[in-house]
């Protein structure tokens, strides 16, 4: 079987499948559907701490499988790609959940007039963040906005800001590092 970059190599079935599948090929997806959607189900449940439904971050899995298709370039086994693309499905969720969670819980904070120091302490924390976002640079400050505030996918910020998912993590670390350090800084005045 040829891939990309006319090596040629030997590979399982599965993988097999994968390059199948790039090409579009609806018949290796359903094989692989079939094969390792009870076996992602079963490993988010093993991950799961805040028992998000499996199935339903198992069929995002999929989803993503078929919409990224093209991505798959058989440096791995398409078992380790699956099991890749279902741990970040589950990382994405579970930062939704926090974000959600705090949203939450910062609603009801402002909400109670008798939590008037906790809307102020807010508003001074909006004007560090607005004073990090200065000293931030503007390819940093897209990825903080793309990911920790838009709850978009890493995979999906990536694309929007034109580079590869790994020069998009970094960058994203690096601007979570920038930010609490400037957030520390700001705590001690």
């Amino acid at each position: 079987m040829e891939v990309p970059g006319n090596r040629k190599t030997n590979f399982d079935e599965d993988t097999r499948l994968m390059l199948r599948l790039t090409d579009g090929d609806y018949i290796a997806y359903g094989r692989l559907y079939k094969k390792y959607f009870p076996v992602v189900v079963s490993y988010l449940t093993s991950l799961d701490r805040y028992q998000i439904s499996s199935e339903d971050l198992a069929q995002e899995v999929f989803t993503r499988i078929w919409k990224n298709r093209k991505l798959f370039r058989a440096d791995s086994s398409a078992k380790t790609y699956i099991f890749g693309i279902s741990k970040n499905v589950l990382a994405e969720r579970r930062c939704q959940i926090r974000h959600q969670i705090a949203a939450h819980n910062h609603s009801k904070l402002v909400s109670n007039p008798s939590k008037a120091e906790a809307v102020l302490d807010h508003r001074e924390l909006v004007d560090t963040i607005k004073l990090a976002k200065s000293r931030l640079s503007d390819k940093q400050w897209q990825a903080i906005e793309l990911v920790l505030l838009s709850g978009i996918s890493i995979t999906e910020a990536a694309q929007l800001a034109g580079c590869s998912i790994s020069a998009f993590r970094r960058r994203l670390c690096d601007a979570k590092k920038r930010l609490l350090g400037l957030l520390k800084i700001s705590q001690t005045f």
